[in-house]
């Protein structure tokens, strides 16, 4: 599989995936009511509606490519969750399907699905046709997801995975494909499920319960089920590969991290620049440190073992309730209903903490603007701290945890008919919400300044803080009791909703000497909200105080709606009796304060029987997403990186550089030991004109079923996205801040995926 990039011209963005796709597998069965469909019995059975199209059918397989996990392979596999499912796929990436293996990440207690590598954003996921309340924080900050984490095993029906683009069917985020979770209903018995299990090195010891009943009367049906999951972490140190940096498998040298380091920034009183100043033997020993020279940072104590307190799988507990009812009004009516509850208090683990003065606000001069140095009285040097403390340090591993209480519930009320023995209708109304609070270990940057720090003594003439060290207390190791004394908890909130009310109905319009004409059509409201509050305490506009986290920014506050409505169609052609064509489009209005406005998509698609146990299909999709909610109302995210400072690098000036210096290439300055390159503080805003991004999606293949239990698909696709909204980083930021202030014009790098041609706008 091939994915590329393609550049565009300034201010559009493309991206460009395409690939070949073959898989010989054991055909799929998607079941309803008890029916399966597929195989070579298929056209004997009822018709059933399956992703990608509205139009109820007897084959699973259609235009464009489907794929379909059901109870049996579940219960087969002994898979524990959808999670679990959608990783056997090689349409999905598993690069970023999980928060789990990023404890400092933005969703460190979600999975994502992520089709086609284009992005989680990209996939549209589905619960039973409709979309569920949308995960509360945000993926990477910028991208509203659902957390298929929320959906437990048990209650799943089958999951059913379209890739393509599918937006004149689905809507908004249909752009990669669409994953349908779809739950049980119609069950009768009943049947209690214990699966436990550890692995093979340690850690992950889980056990899952499940109980699913159901029974049926003359009129009315019940299907329930309930879940408990409960697992331990697993951390980096149970893995050894990930245990000791020196273990990487491509066997890359490394050094250790600057875990007890004071270096010196101007090299004064016989110390070296940028080399450690204060090297203890004895602390190394007492922090179970190794001692190491290197030619960049002189002698000091390094740990290769710090990022195995980490953990890459969340400790998790998990309950779920799940409903399902019918009731038969007459022979033609029936009225249906379902609830779902999801509850999980988790725990992820960054095993250390760590204070430096780099990052430290109460590190400032006169006018209180932040150092990230300070003259030490006793070094007489300016020096830059870094300190890293060890989970022995804080009380274990667990110590240093964050703990996620999250809860989600959807309620979905309906009544399904039939016009004329012809048509079948269906009129839902759907409401779901999802709760989350995120809490958090930080250290207060007060208290842990003063701890090493103590009270200051003065400025210098070049306007530098001045302290002296404490460095009995520097080269000691804590106890967890001092870590409680400067630590605190950081707490951030917020909820998403989700109301759906939807008609659809589909049916025969009339014959044709190759068949029946298929038809669907849809009527759509839905309504979302979000709602984001961070601590305020990590507000970096609020004044300094004993209060005041160390090192950690604001996810701001983000507050919003939107109204959606929709219009839809779609038909099925016979054109010969091994021929027909399916084509649809559709029509969403927004109500927001976007640019989207409106959108308009169709697609079409052709479907060849030749012989049959041969199908030769070929699609083309428009699509479009709307633009995530977080990056509309984004009220101020805030976030550290290193910079490079272009203007001050390539003019010679500013930062403390004598004057004269020459200017270099941002090649010379990116590096840490220039005085160009540092930290930076970086706040990003949503944009209430962004509009809607647009896509076509391309594909053919074949499916040929070799034998009976074995086939074998063969499909290419090609997607196409333009005018992609993406965050302006600070790199681009500042170096066409620089190529405008210098009067140069140069292609710069805008993004991982585009670049651009500076016009007259930068």
């Amino acid at each position: 599989m091939a994915n590329r990039t393609l550049l565009s011209r300034n201010p559009l963005s493309f991206a460009l995936a395409s690939a070949l796709v073959v898989s010989a597998v054991a055909p799929a069965f998607a079941q309803e009511a008890g029916n399966e469909v597929g195989g070579k019995n298929a056209v004997n059975l009822d018709r059933v509606s399956v992703v990608g199209s509205r139009i109820k059918r007897a084959e699973v397989e259609g235009p464009a490519p489907v794929t379909v996990i059901t109870r049996a392979d579940i219960d087969r596999e002994g898979f524990q969750s959808v999670g679990d499912m959608l990783q056997t796929l090689t349409q999905n990436t598993t690069s970023s399907f999980t928060g789990d293996l990023n404890a400092g990440g933005f969703t460190p207690n979600a999975q994502v699905v992520n089709l086609r590598n284009l992005g989680p954003g990209y996939t549209l996921t589905l619960i039973n046709g409709r979309r569920p309340a949308q995960y509360p924080q945000p993926y990477n900050r910028d991208n509203n997801v659902v957390n298929i984490k929320a959906i437990p095993s048990s209650i799943v029906e089958r999951v059913e995975i379209l890739t393509g683009g599918a937006s004149a069917i689905y809507g908004s985020d249909a752009v990669a494909g669409v994953v349908n979770i779809v739950l049980r209903k119609n069950y009768d018995g009943q049947q209690i499920k214990l699966t436990t299990g550890t692995t093979e090195e340690g850690g992950g010891d889980s056990v899952n319960v499940e109980y699913t009943g159901g029974k049926t009367g003359d009129r009315w049906s019940a299907t329930y089920a309930l879940q408990y999951q409960a697992n331990e972490p697993v951390f980096a140190s149970q893995r050894d590969f990930l245990a000791d940096t020196r273990q990487n498998e491509i066997g890359l040298a490394v050094n250790p991290s600057l875990s007890l380091a004071a270096l010196s920034v101007a090299g004064r009183n016989g110390h070296t620049r940028n080399f450690n100043s204060l090297y203890d033997a004895q602390a190394c020993d007492a922090f179970g440190y190794t001692t190491v020279t290197t030619a960049t940072r002189g002698t000091y104590c390094g740990s290769y073992t710090q990022p195995a307190s980490r953990s890459i799988q969340n400790k998790n507990q998990n309950f779920n309730g799940y409903a399902y009812g019918t009731f038969d009004f007459t022979d033609t009516l029936q009225g249906f209903g379902s609830v779902n509850f999801y509850k999980t208090e988790a725990k992820s683990s960054s095993g250390t903490e760590f204070w430096a003065t780099s990052s430290d606000r109460f590190t400032s001069n006169r006018s209180g603007a932040t150092t990230g140095a300070y003259y030490d009285s006793n070094l007489r040097d300016i020096i830059q701290l870094q300190r890293v403390f060890n989970p022995f340090e804080l009380g274990g591993n667990e110590a240093a945890s964050t703990n996620y209480d999250e809860k989600s519930f959807d309620v979905t009320v309906g009544i399904t008919g039939t016009i004329a023995d012809r048509f079948d209708w269906e009129a839902s109304a759907n409401y779901g919400k999802y709760e989350y609070t995120a809490d958090r270990p930080r250290l207060l940057a007060k208290p842990v300044h003063d701890y090493f720090l103590g009270p200051l003594q003065g400025y210098t003439t070049d306007n530098y803080p001045i302290y002296a060290l404490d460095q009995s207390r520097w080269n000691s190791p804590i106890t967890p009791e001092i870590y409680r004394s400067f630590a605190t908890r950081v707490k951030n909130e917020a909820e998403s909703t989700s109301a759906t009310a939807n008609f659809n109905i589909s049916g025969d319009l009339f014959e044709l000497p190759a068949g029946a004409v298929g038809f669907a059509g849809v009527i759509e409201a839905v309504r979302q909200t979000t709602d984001l509050s961070s601590d305020p305490r990590t507000n970096q506009l609020r004044p300094l105080d004993g209060q005041t986290i160390f090192n950690l920014t604001s996810s701001g506050e983000t507050h919003g709606s939107r109204d959606r409505y929709a219009l839809g169609t779609e038909f099925r052609i016979p054109i010969f009796s091994n021929l027909s064509m399916n084509i649809a489009g559709r029509y969403d209005k927004y109500d927001d304060i976007t640019a989207v406005d409106d959108a308009k998509t169709w697609n079409a698609g052709l479907e060849w029987r030749p012989f049959s146990n041969l199908l030769v299909r070929a699609s083309y999709a428009t699509s479009f997403r709307a633009p995530d909610m977080q990056l509309v109302y984004a009220e101020g995210a805030a976030s550290y990186s290193n910079i490079v400072d272009d203007y001050s690098c390539r003019s010679g000036t500013g930062l403390g550089q004598p004057a004269g210096t020459p200017g270099r290439t941002r090649a010379q300055c990116n590096r840490t030991t220039d005085i160009t390159y540092y930290q930076a503080q970086s706040l990003t805003a949503g944009n209430p004109k962004l509009k809607e991004e647009e896509g076509k999606s391309w594909g053919a293949g074949f499916v040929w079923d070799i034998v009976d239990g074995m086939s074998m698909s063969v499909d290419y696709y090609k997607i196409r996205l333009e005018d992609a909204a993406s965050q302006l980083s600070s790199t681009y930021l500042l170096q066409n801040e620089a190529n405008c202030r210098l009067g140069v014009r140069r292609m710069v790098r805008r993004s991982r995926s585009a670049w651009i041609r500076p016009s007259a706008r930068t």
